[in-house]
């Protein structure tokens, strides 16, 4: 964040997550408010102008970045963070790995509002194209009916 705040000036930063370490903890101050779990995200989405996801571990698509892009946040994140999201650089959301280039990429997105609009409308199609209930429930029942008998195919084919 000190790069963000040299261009930025007094940008406040919210870091959820469960059970944060003693490290994140002492980062708390004036700017940085550690919010610990969140039961609820959507008041803290809404009054967010955009997600920042320096992920670093993890696997799959991960929840609380498409709940961002659902609600037309957008998301600052690594390629670790956009994993499952197709096509994801720069056309739903901006991935950089070194803090620098995640700092320029927040930068960006505050003071360019075009780009907000562009990633805040991409990110929302991108939601209803891939995670929307209709796209869930359908994969779900494919699961459950038809995957069982294409399996069963290909086992009497070894």
């Amino acid at each position: 964040m000190p790069p963000v705040w040299r261009e930025l000036g007094d940008v406040r930063v919210t870091i959820v997550g469960s059970h944060p370490p003693r490290e994140v903890q002492a980062l708390a101050s004036p700017l940085v408010d550690i919010a610990g779990w969140v039961e609820d995200l959507q008041p803290l989405l809404d009054q967010s102008r955009l997600m920042l996801a320096p992920l670093r571990y993890g696997a799959g698509l991960k929840g609380k970045i498409t709940q961002a892009l659902s609600v037309g946040l957008p998301v600052v994140t690594t390629a670790i963070g956009a994993e499952g999201l197709d096509g994801a650089d720069g056309e739903f959301v901006l991935v950089a790995e070194e803090s620098q280039e995640l700092a320029d990429h927040v930068v960006r997105v505050y003071r360019d509002d075009e780009l907000w609009r562009r990633l805040s409308r991409a990110g929302q199609e991108l939601v209803e194209r891939q995670c929307s209930l209709v796209v869930l429930s359908e994969r779900l029942r494919w699961l459950l009916e038809e995957a069982p008998s294409v399996v069963a195919e290909s086992a009497t084919t070894l």
